[in-house]
């Protein structure tokens, strides 16, 4: 699918509407909720930001454009829909056209919303269908654990993990029962290991409830009452995962979010995280130590080259300055020394 044939693919959407103004730089456009889609022939940055600002002038907003990747077949490059300053997305093409049709039934300003968030989710610039906050880092997930021993084991783990939440996590290999409040208990082996809080769409993952209730702290609740160290919340083939109970941190405020439907071939071996093997076996836990004590190592690194390194070139030379210009340090030493060493701790 190319971005002309992406825009020809929304029209047919109930509520959906051609644009026949016509505009130089866009080839085509519709009006997809408020929202303005456009086709830009040009593929060029500078093109892009420059249409962008163009039809804003004396056309609806917000507005978002895409172009074909010339890079990649079957990608596209999306810009908007909010402002021309944000980053220049690579997205999948199939994968923008369902997030363009989910957001033709939403309410025009959460259908806004929905489409950004939709948008940094599938961008492709780091690997699309990963989110991490805090559960976890970007090195570990993106790079480093590439390298280890885990990676073929995640690999071979991650093969039937598809589609939904419960068809991915039975496949995974859990069993699953209903809790009597609401949400479902994966059991691995009998013994409980998750908890799965579904929801309708992925805008349900920051609403709150009719008592003024987060569901993330819905879920970690139900998972101390059941006695499950993970839960997830899971939007369609979107789950993120919490800690019921981390070493350090908020459990509410720490997750990652894992998309089994637009992870690359060569980033699903990441969906082996939510096997159990993983999740009721102590595998995850066990990469989430790696993760603080490499930080941790790589820190202490860090300040002794800081200290090793980097400082005592700088206080020769700030002694030949003082020595060259007739100036006496001396008193300022003591205070220079200590707030110099403060913000090298920070």
């Amino acid at each position: 699918m190319n971005a002309r044939e992406l825009v020809d693919s929304l029209v047919v959407l109930p509520g959906v509407l051609p644009v026949t103004a016509q505009a130089v730089g866009i080839g085509s456009s519709a009006i997809v909720n408020g929202i303005e889609v456009a086709h830009a022939t040009d593929p060029a940055e500078r093109s892009l930001r420059a249409t962008w600002k163009a039809r804003t002038r004396g056309g609806p907003t917000p507005l978002l454009l895409v172009a074909d990747d010339l890079e990649e077949d079957g990608a596209l490059v999306a810009l908007g829909p909010v402002t021309h300053d944000g980053p220049l997305r690579p997205v999948e093409a199939s994968a923008l056209a369902d997030a363009l049709r989910h957001a033709s039934t939403l309410p025009g300003l959460q259908a806004v919303r929905d489409l950004a968030e939709q948008l940094a989710h599938l961008d492709r610039t780091g690997v699309a269908g990963l989110t991490v906050k805090g559960l976890g880092t970007e090195h570990l997930l993106r790079d480093r654990l590439r390298q280890t021993p885990d990676w073929p084991r995640l690999e071979a783990l991650a093969q039937p993990v598809r589609g939904s939440w419960r068809e991915a996590l039975t496949a995974a290999g859990f069993e699953f029962d209903e809790l009597p409040q609401r949400g479902h208990l994966g059991r691995f082996d009998g013994a409980p290991a998750i908890v799965v809080h579904p929801v309708a769409d992925i805008s349900a993952f920051a609403k709150l409830d009719a008592e003024k209730r987060p569901p993330e702290g819905l879920l970690l609740e139900a998972c101390r009452r059941a006695n499950a160290r993970y839960g997830i919340l899971a939007a369609g083939t979107r789950l993120r995962l919490f800690e019921a109970a981390p070493e350090s941190g908020s459990a509410v405020a720490r997750y990652l979010e894992l998309d089994t439907a637009a992870l690359a071939d060569g980033d699903r071996p990441l969906l082996g995280l939510l096997t159990p093997p993983y999740l009721a076996e102590g595998g995850f836990a066990r990469l989430m130590a790696d993760a603080r004590m490499y930080g941790v190592d790589l820190r202490k690194r860090l300040d002794t080259a800081i200290r090793q390194l980097v400082l005592p070139p700088i206080g020769l030379a700030l002694g030949h300055w003082a020595r060259a210009a007739g100036r006496d340090l001396a008193e300022r030493s003591e205070a220079a020394s200590a707030a110099f060493l403060k913000w090298v701790d920070v």
